[in-house]
């Protein structure tokens, strides 16, 4: 699904998770969140390399955990022909990388060793700040933007690479670390105005859309691009702006996953803000990874535990920073990759829409699935600005499956077309200029009957819409969806007759999967902003989050594209949910209240990449 597509990860496929913005007033603030970040990593990484990470149950039914044990040991390989997502052994290694100013350094904690204090922690990271901030002619060359190339570029530059010992022990350590930790210094006035597309004002403020561009791409060669491994599953992002998350790598697991990290961080993170907690206690929370009962719901949980531990260990880590070896043909690709990753920045159209009307609980008062109501509203999004539906992908979680991991809810139905439609203002055509004339040659025929009339069409197609998006998404998070069959049938017929059945090499299949609007549903009651760059080059990407009283959307496209316009798709999905709420309120007075459940089903949905 994700290893077969050569488009560089940069945008096109490693999704963000944006944290709430810190405020870092000196550079010993950011070292600070990023020791405890650390931290906590290490302690994930104990939970479930003991197996004690609490299972996770979504109404009632058990999830497959399979995909948590790739968090610190996968990483994605390029290929010429395919990629290949590479698990170390497990439990794996107990080092990680620190890339600062486009420099990497490799952080080894032994064995045998207890996890970092936070003290150690801030210690060594400031060292290697303080290391890596060199004039930048005495600077390793900008390795990581390679990282950014397209697949089969980057695999061959990769082989080039290895053929030097010290490259290929340097590629080794990077591919083998748990996670990289990326520190970030101020973004440059000048840099910032590179794109043309981000004024001064917007930045000043942190518009959170230009935090997530950010976050997604990191600013170009000259900001933070090249200071990544875009192959890592796990790239944690500190910088001195406040702008603070994690970068994924998609092959190896689901969002869903990494928002659970993120929230369980967010919640032990707090917890030592508001009680202002030593170092020395926050050392001691080593408990948590000896309590296999242990529940993280709120901060006010933890405390008992964090205090009870007695660990004073010292623990040694020893840093190591990475020397290239690179040739005068290296230097070209690097060049040459800077220029694209450059291009490619300059082409992200990224828009966030906080919806403020209405949310989940307005929805499930009308016992409809928001989930559902959402996609229509999406449907009826893209319909009024293009007077068309396209295929469109929603990733259901297929985890209550073992080694379950997603499958294409489809949104892109005839009722759906239908509804759309009938919400669309029509040109006037010979029929309406007769329902008129019948208007006026019987009396007992009036405007406002008419109008009723459509109305009442409008419900009854709204209705059937949503039936028909619920029965899809039953079957779908059931297994029985046919997006993961078809997919299977195609390779295994490549596999075991070396040539693929006629009805894959259809136009119509192709079209088929060309997600022109890519979308997924990521359920946090945390402040976290998820979000993806558009699949396609003429497509959008949008994920959602659907809290009690707003809604949560983070709308992608390309610049580049005559047909696509972030800001203008989510003002005009805002209007859409507000046609909607009319809707739901004419159905109310009328007595007609639509009778879905307004539980969605197991459609916990993750960010995806295109299905080629």
């Amino acid at each position: 699904m994700y290893l077969t597509n050569p488009s560089p990860l940069l945008i096109n496929s490693n999704p963000f998770f944006l944290l709430p913005r810190q405020s870092f007033q000196l550079t010993s603030d950011l070292i600070r969140f990023a020791s405890f970040i650390t931290k906590f990593a290490f302690m994930f990484n104990e939970q479930i390399v003991r197996q004690t990470l609490k299972q996770d149950i979504v109404r009632g039914k058990r999830l497959c955990m399979e995909t948590y044990r790739h968090f610190f040991t996968a990483c994605r390989i390029p290929g010429e022909d395919k990629d290949e997502l590479r698990i170390h052994p497990f439990p794996g290694s107990r080092h990680f990388i620190v890339a600062a100013f486009n420099q990497f350094t490799a952080v080894h904690l032994e064995q045998s060793s207890p996890l970092p204090t936070i003290a150690e922690l801030e210690q060594c990271l400031s060292l290697i700040w303080n290391r890596s901030k060199t004039p930048k002619q005495f600077q390793q060359p900008n390795i990581g933007i390679l990282t950014t190339e397209n697949r089969k570029i980057w695999a061959k530059i990769r082989t080039d690479l290895i053929k030097d010992r010290t490259n290929a022990e340097n590629i080794r350590l990077i591919e083998t670390s748990l996670f990289i930790l990326c520190l970030d210094d101020f973004i440059l006035p000048k840099s910032c105005q590179r794109t043309g597309y981000r004024d001064s004002i917007q930045i000043a403020k942190m518009d959170q859309s230009y935090m997530a561009s950010m976050l997604l791409h990191g600013g170009g060669s000259d900001v933070h691009t090249a200071n990544r491994w875009w192959d890592k599953f796990l790239q944690i992002i500190v910088s001195k702006e406040g702008i603070c998350g994690v970068l994924m790598e998609h092959s190896a697991s689901e969002g869903i996953t990494m928002l659970n990290f993120l929230e369980k961080f967010l919640i032990y993170y707090q917890q030592q803000q508001t009680t202002g907690t030593t170092t020395t206690i926050v050392d001691n929370s080593n408990l948590l990874m000896r309590q296999t009962s242990a529940e993280w719901k709120s901060p006010s949980q933890l405390p008992s535990l964090l205090s009870s531990s007695s660990t004073t260990t010292t623990t040694m880590l020893k840093s190591t920073p990475l020397q290239w070896n690179i040739s005068i043909e290296i230097e070209k690709q690097i060049k040459q990759a800077e220029k694209r990753a450059d291009k490619a920045v300059v082409d992200l159209d990224l828009y966030v829409l906080r919806f403020n009307e209405y949310g989940s609980d307005f929805i499930k008062q009308q016992r409809i699935s928001p989930d559902a109501y959402i996609q229509l509203a999406l449907q009826l999004t893209y319909f009024k600005l293009h007077r068309c539906i396209v295929s469109t992908y929603e990733s259901c979680s297929l985890r209550q499956f073992r080694m379950g991991r997603v499958d294409t809810i489809r949104a892109s139905t005839v009722e759906a077309r239908d509804w759309a439609q009938s919400m669309c203002p029509q040109q006037p055509s010979s029929s309406s200029s007769s329902a008129s004339s019948s208007t006026i040659d019987n009396p007992t025929t009036t405007a406002a009957n008419l109008l009723d009339v459509e109305e009442d069409r409008k419900i009854k197609l709204f209705k059937r819409a949503i039936q028909k998006q619920v029965e899809i998404m039953q079957y779908t998070s059931s297994g029985h969806g046919p997006e993961n069959h078809l997919r299977a049938l195609r390779e295994l017929s490549k596999k075991h007759f070396g040539s693929i059945p006629a009805v894959f090499r259809e136009k119509s299949f192709g079209e088929y999967g060309n997600y022109r609007l890519s979308t997924s549903q990521l359920p946090t009651d945390a402040d976290i902003l998820v979000g993806y760059g558009a699949v396609v080059p003429d497509g959008y990407g949008c994920s959602y989050s659907t809290k009690k009283n707003h809604i949560i959307f983070c709308v992608s496209s390309f610049y580049s594209s005559d047909e696509t316009s972030s800001d203008f798709f989510a003002l005009s999905l805002e209007g859409s949910l507000l046609q909607m709420r009319e809707l739901c309120l004419r159905m109310n007075a009328n007595g007609s209240l639509a009778t879905f459940s307004a539980r969605t089903p197991d459609t916990t949905t993750t960010t995806n990449v295109n299905i080629s």
